[in-house]
This record gives C-alpha cells, structure tokens and sequence, in this order.
C-alpha cells in the first residue's frame, strides 16, 4: 500500500519540477535582451497590458513601448496558475507593492488572496 501512495506523489513531485523549469524557460526568454531597471513601488494598470503569469510567484506586464514590468510576489501564491486572473485590490489608481490580489480561474471557486511585489521595468538596450 505504502508503495501505491508513493509513485504518484513521485509523479506530482517530478511534474512540479517540470513545471518549475518550463517557468524560468519562459521567463528567461520573456527577458532575453533586455536589461533590469531601478524597482518602483507602484505601477498604472492603464499602461500596462496583461499580466502574464509565469509560475507561482511571478507576473509579466507589457507596455506598448516595449518595456516590460516583472512583479516578482513576496511568496508563492499557491492558486496563481497560467490560466488565471489576478484580481487585484487597488487603492488609488496604480497598483502597488503588497496590495493584495486574489487570482480567479475561469469556472472556478477564486484561490486565496495573495500580495504583489515591487514592479521591476526591463528594457531593450538603446542602441
């Protein structure tokens, strides 16, 4: 029996590193080229697009300039996943480091509220 339990959470375990590797993957090409900013505590949502969720702890804003914004989440946020949404708690009109956001996955019951980071600007070198 003991045997039983233990090969899916082996399989669970393998796929979670798996998932791991495909999120710094998609990270590392998201940033390919560009170059890290001074971190600013808050960001407007009007001139950002998205956010992309790359795993359980990282958010991708776009700009339409080509800057990219990397929030990175003091913790993992366990219900943040590809597919969900994270609704965020504003005060004022920007989004801020630890205002809290509860991610919502389409047909689903939304996960447990979790906190953004500091917003961190990437861009293309000027050439």
């Amino acid at each position: 029996m003991r045997t039983v339990l233990i090969i899916p959470m082996l399989i669970a375990a393998g796929a979670a590193t798996a998932d791991s590797r495909s999120d710094q993957t998609d990270l590392a090409r998201a940033l390919a080229g560009r170059v890290a900013g001074a971190p600013v505590k808050c960001l407007d949502p009007r001139l950002a697009d998205g956010p992309q969720v790359v795993g359980t702890q990282t958010l991708l804003y776009r700009r339409g300039n080509g800057r990219l914004w990397v929030n990175t989440l003091p913790e993992p946020c366990p219900g943040l996943r590809f597919n969900a949404v994270p609704v965020v708690e504003m005060f004022g009109g920007e989004m801020c480091r630890n205002d809290r956001f509860t991610p919502v996955t389409p047909g689903s019951i939304p996960g447990a509220p979790c906190r953004l980071g500091g917003f961190t600007p990437w861009d293309k070198p000027k050439r």
